[in-house]
C-alpha cells in the first residue's frame, strides 16, 4: 500500500504540473500566433480583396488553422502526459505486489526460487493470450468481455497450478493438480473475492468517497492476486500431506 500510494503522489504531482506547464505554454503560444495574424492582416487588406471576401476567408481559414494546430498539439500532449502516468501506477502495481509477493514466500517453506522464472515465464504467456483475446474481441464484440473475464479467469488458475507443480510439488502428477474441480473452485473463489471487494469499495464511496474508496481498493485488488497463489500452495499441500 505504502509504495502504491508513494507512486500515487508522485504521479498526481507530476500530472498537475505538466497540465500546467502543457496548458500555460499552449496559450501562450497560441496567444503570440494570433496576434502575429492580426498584426499582419493590415498589409494584406486592399479594396478589391474586403469587397470579395478573399481578405476575411484567408483571415479566418489563419485563425482556423492555427487553433486546430494548436489543440492538436496541446491534446497530444496532454494524453502522453496522461499514458506516462498509467505506466508510473502499472509499475507500482507490479513493484507493491512483488513485495507482497516476497513478503509472503517468507512463511511458506521448501520454497526454490530459482524455479521462479519458469513460473514468470507461465505468467508472461498467460498475460500475452489475455491480452491478444482482449483486442479481438474489443475490435469485433464489445460485449464479449464478459466472456473473456470467465476465459481469464481459467487461463489464471491453469497457470497457477502449472506454477504450484513446478515449484512446490515436482513429485506429484500434473493430472493430480489440473482438473476441473481445482480450475472451477479458483474461478468460484474469485468470483467471491471480487463481488465482496467491490461492495466493500462501494460502500468506501458512499460512506467517504471516490479517491478513498479507489485508494483502499486497488491494494487490497493488488493483495488478493499475490496472497490467492500461496493459498492455493497451501490448499495443495493440505490436499497431498493431510
Amino acid at each position: 500500500m505504502g509504495v502504491i500510494y508513494v507512486f500515487l503522489f508522485f504521479v498526481i504531482s507530476f500530472v498537475y504540473i505538466a497540465f500546467r506547464n502543457i496548458l500555460i505554454d499552449s496559450i501562450g503560444l497560441l496567444i503570440a500566433e494570433i496576434w502575429q495574424i492580426a498584426s499582419a492582416a493590415p498589409d494584406a487588406v486592399t479594396f478589391d480583396n474586403v469587397l470579395s471576401g478573399d481578405f476575411f476567408r484567408v483571415l479566418g481559414g489563419s485563425l482556423s488553422d492555427t487553433l486546430i494546430d494548436s489543440f492538436n498539439t496541446t491534446v497530444s500532449s496532454l494524453i502522453t502526459v496522461l499514458l506516462i502516468a498509467v505506466i508510473l501506477m502499472l509499475l507500482s502495481f507490479v513493484l507493491g505486489g512483488f513485495l507482497c509477493r516476497l513478503s509472503i514466500r517468507k512463511s511458506i517453506n521448501k520454497e526454490e526460487t530459482r524455479r521462479g522464472f519458469v513460473a514468470m515465464l507461465i505468467r508472461f504467456f498467460v498475460a500475452a493470450v489475455f491480452t491478444l483475446i482482449l483486442a479481438v474481441c474489443i475490435y469485433y464484440f464489445l460485449y464479449s468481455l464478459f466472456l473473456l473475464l470467465a476465459l481469464y479467469l481459467v487461463f489464471k488458475a491453469v497457470a497457477l497450478i502449472l506454477e504450484a507443480k513446478l515449484i512446490y510439488f515436482r513429485d506429484k502428477k500434473l493430472k493430480e493438480m489440473l482438473t476441473v474441480k481445482n480450475i472451477m473452485l479458483y474461478v468460484a473463489s474469485s468470483i467471491v473475492f471480487f463481488a465482496v471487494t467491490l461492495s466493500f469499495i462501494l460502500l468506501l464511496w458512499l460512506t467517504f468517497n471516490f479517491f478513498i474508496a479507489i485508494a483502499i481498493g486497488i491494494p487490497l485488488i493488488i493483495y488478493y492476486t499475490e496472497i490467492i497463489r500461496f493459498t492455493m500452495v497451501e490448499y495443495f499441500r493440505e490436499l497431498f500431506y493431510k
